[in-house]
């Protein structure tokens, strides 16, 4: 019965996967490798990294990064 469970949501992932792209690729597939973790790369030699896991601090890093000055590279997941 897992292997049924398995085929059937691969085959219902491989049918799912184009029709959302479709809908949603547009403003999705820009921003899907900052979303897999993959940053661009660093211009200056120090760059700054600012992580936000919850709401409460993504809401603390919004202004924190707007105050820094725009000279730092800035890496925000």
């Amino acid at each position: 019965m897992w292997f049924l469970y398995q085929l059937a949501m691969a085959a219902g992932l491989g049918v799912a996967a184009p029709v959302l792209l479709a809908r949603r690729g547009r403003h999705y597939l820009p921003t899907l490798p900052a979303r897999l973790g993959r940053l661009p790369e660093a211009r200056g030699t120090r760059p700054l990294w600012l992580h936000a896991a919850s709401v409460g601090e993504a809401g603390v890093a919004a202004p924190l990064s707007r105050a820094l000055p725009p000279v730092l590279d800035l890496g925000v997941t």
